[in-house]
């Protein structure tokens, strides 16, 4: 990558004494390749739930709280949430209800 410094201000200390500049530093490698290159979407993004995220919807389906899903996967109840949440995203699902009906679908709940 290469930076360029933009919108820079000199900066001054008490007495008056130039410290510096202090300003936004801009990526100028995409200006170089004529603005083609692409970034790859944080996983997140992507479409493909991950293992994790599975195992919480199967344990929702299966009628668990986000307490007893963290404790059966030694995860907080917070962090079960985010991964529902993740998920629901990913899926476009808008409510739990949703959601389970996902994990019957798919056979992740016997």
């Amino acid at each position: 990558m290469r930076w360029i410094l933009g919108r820079a201000t000199e900066e001054f200390d008490a007495s008056g004494a130039h410290i510096g500049f202090i300003g936004v530093c801009v990526d100028i490698t995409e200006l170089r390749h004529g603005g083609s290159r692409t970034k790859t979407p944080p996983p997140e993004l992507k479409n493909e739930p991950s293992s994790r995220e599975l195992e919480v919807a199967r344990l929702l389906a299966r009628g668990l709280s986000n307490k007893q899903i963290g404790k059966h996967l030694c995860i907080s109840p917070r962090t079960v949430e985010v991964h529902r949440g993740k998920l629901m995203r990913k899926l476009r699902i808008k409510n739990l209800a949703g959601l389970i009906r996902y994990a019957i679908e798919r056979g992740l709940v016997d």
